[in-house]
């Protein structure tokens, strides 16, 4: 997948959250997945790392996701290299290196480029 953002440890969190948004919109996630990977982002935005602590698994009803689907869930997301996650402590860290990730790409991404140039070079109204 020819990535439109390019991210590594270093980048500052406004291009890894570009970058992750990205990934979320052009892998072949299922609504569980996707339900999963927003509900961590939320808490790694807040504190501006690519990790979070959820306290308990049943904490993921909160987005919506059954407790008895949500171990299957995570374990999937693990088995395919997109996250990590210390059961001990309850540590849920994304994988920064997408390249890595076992998800199939939806399509070429050559369309939200194109989208994203374009709102990039117009003039909306509101605050930027």
């Amino acid at each position: 997948m020819g990535d439109i953002f390019q991210v590594n440890e270093e980048s500052d969190f406004g291009s890894k959250l570009m970058f992750w948004t990205e990934q979320i919109v052009c892998r072949d996630f299922t609504k569980r997945q996707l339900k999963i990977f927003s509900f961590l982002m939320l808490f790694m935005v807040n504190n501006k790392r690519m990790e979070c602590h959820i306290p308990t698994l049943i904490s993921f009803e909160a987005a919506g996701i059954s407790r008895h689907k949500i171990r299957y869930e995570i374990e999937k997301l693990e088995e395919v290299n997109v996250l990590s996650w210390d059961q001990a402590n309850m540590i849920f860290k994304l994988n920064i290196d997408a390249g890595k990730w076992k998800v199939g790409c939806l399509k070429k991404n050559e369309r939200i480029k194109q989208i994203l140039d374009l709102n990039e070079a117009m003039y909306l109204t509101g605050p930027r």
